[in-house]
């Protein structure tokens, strides 16, 4: 896996909440991601199909979760807070 780069992935908005935007570098377009929740359940998955994918996190509760995004010898793991009003 390739850790050298802190900038091969980004989250926007932080702390998110309805939607949260992942970009990343060329390398990881066509890659995945899954979201996990603060006990270790996957609660999102899904494909990077641009350098900047949406998804839709309506309906994750507050709280912390980690998202994972993979293609090849490319991974991060970045964790990111839902608020919710």
């Amino acid at each position: 896996m390739d850790f050298a780069d802190p900038n091969i992935a980004k989250l926007f908005p932080v702390p998110a909440n309805e939607r949260l935007t992942v970009n990343v570098t060329e390398g990881l377009i066509g890659g995945y991601i899954r979201i996990w929740d603060n006990v270790g359940r996957i609660r999102k998955e899904g494909l990077l199909k641009d350098f900047d994918t949406e998804f839709d996190i309506s309906d994750l509760p507050s709280g912390i979760y980690f998202l994972w995004v993979y293609a090849d010898s490319q991974s991060k793991i970045i964790p990111f807070n839902v608020v919710k009003d």
